[in-house]
């Protein structure tokens, strides 16, 4: 009994010390499966966070870079919702090129802007891939590279969030290729009989 109540304890004080989670995400995130040359809407997306000013706020972000393992590449990049765009703000430099999507991206909120305190979950960063035209059933992997958060107004590290900053995009069969398939193993069965 004294086991169970020990365990219950730690859960509950590992989970309090962690105010909020930092991830990527697919939007919308209805689908589980990608078809080649798509193009879909990749966010950085956080929830959890305490909204009492300045506790674990999101003010200020930087990340070094968006990667890619496996191709791709990416436009239309852009701070959202939370991180509004204001001087000296940088949605990033689209490089396309050595696996890197997008790099140096920074934003924050100016003090002139700390009228009340925006929501949470809200997106921070958003920008478009393009899936490559490559083999069904490959994983692709999108990372961060280098994610910081300091808190609103203070500049000091946001003490507690975890960070899920990797992205597996599973790519499907498309449609006419499942066809074929379809029926080269029909064509196989037939001639077994």
């Amino acid at each position: 009994m004294k086991r169970l109540f020990v365990a219950v304890l730690l859960l509950a004080v590992t989970s309090s010390a962690v105010a909020g989670l930092v991830e990527l995400r697919v939007s919308p995130d209805d689908a589980f499966l990608y078809i080649a040359s798509d193009t879909i809407t990749i966010q950085l997306y956080a929830t959890d966070f305490y909204t009492d000013y300045p506790y674990d706020t999101i003010g200020f972000m930087d990340i070094a870079a968006i990667k890619t393992d496996n191709g791709g590449t990416a436009s239309s990049p852009g701070l959202h919702t939370a991180l509004q765009p204001g001087v000296g703000v940088s949605t990033g430099d689209i490089v396309n090129s050595g696996g890197i999507l997008i790099e140096d991206i920074r934003g924050y909120i100016e003090q002139d802007d700390l009228v009340g305190v925006y929501p949470f979950p809200a997106v921070l960063y958003e920008f478009e891939f393009h899936i490559p035209d490559i083999m069904w059933s490959t994983i692709i992997t999108i990372s961060l590279d280098g994610l910081s958060l300091k808190n609103l107004g203070y500049n000091d590290p946001v003490p507690y969030y975890t960070q899920s900053t990797l992205l597996e995009l599973h790519l499907a069969v498309p449609e006419p290729a499942t066809f074929l398939l379809f029926g080269l193993g029909g064509l196989l069965l037939r001639k077994r009989h």
